[in-house]
């Protein structure tokens, strides 16, 4: 009877320990059109009560959809480039965070021995975007570093960024440039999605 009862906690604690692991999985990307926001990184996309029009842009939804609240809503001009466009810099006490490392220090060379997982994605992202870079060298400090070779950067922080039916917009003359939100045309049976959270962004200088 105790070896029954024994093997009927642990069921009962394998199936509390398999919900809790389900429970943390990302949320499927939204399937029906709309504006979203995705307020922390894996929670719920919400979707908004703003109506989606042909030909508006992503800035557009967001003035459209947070003008009642307009002092919770920042933004800024940005230029990478040649290209110059809006950025939305906080939203509802959510702001633009670059990150700084706990394991190296500004001015110093990450390598492989270099223990801080957010570098290491880094390091990925630009081998995966650029594979004659070398993957990421000089670390600056909040937020940006350079590649060990060849004329790249790459920026890493919390920050808002947005999609379009699953991927960031893309320059039509220029795909390696993706568009900023006010240069972003979206149509009404499009799903946009807004989101916070760990930005990478790699770019040639």
């Amino acid at each position: 009877m105790k070896k029954l009862y024994a093997l009927f906690l642990s069921l009962v604690m394998m199936f509390a320990f398999a919900s809790t692991a389900m429970a943390a999985e990302a949320p499927a990307y939204p399937t029906e059109p709309g504006f979203y926001v995705q307020w922390t990184t894996n929670g719920a996309y919400e979707l908004q009560a703003v109506t989606v029009q042909d030909g508006e842009s992503v800035y557009d939804l967001v003035i459209k959809t947070f003008t009642a609240e307009r002092a919770k809503f920042t933004s800024v001009p940005s230029t990478i480039g040649d290209k110059t466009g809006m950025v939305l810099k906080s939203l509802d006490g959510k702001g633009s965070v670059p990150y700084n490392s706990e394991v190296l220090k500004p001015y110093q060379y990450y390598t492989s021995a270099v223990k801080d997982a957010t570098l290491a994605r880094v390091n990925d992202a630009l081998l995966a975007k650029y594979s004659d870079s070398d993957g990421l060298g000089l670390w600056m400090g909040n937020g940006t570093g350079y590649s060990n070779d060849g004329p790249y950067m790459a920026y890493v922080g919390d920050d808002w960024t947005f999609t379009v039916n699953g991927s960031r917009p893309l320059d039509p003359n220029d795909s390696s440039v993706e568009l900023y939100m006010n240069q972003a045309a979206v149509d009404a049976g499009d799903i946009i999605v807004l989101s916070y959270g760990e930005t990478i962004e790699v770019w040639e200088y």
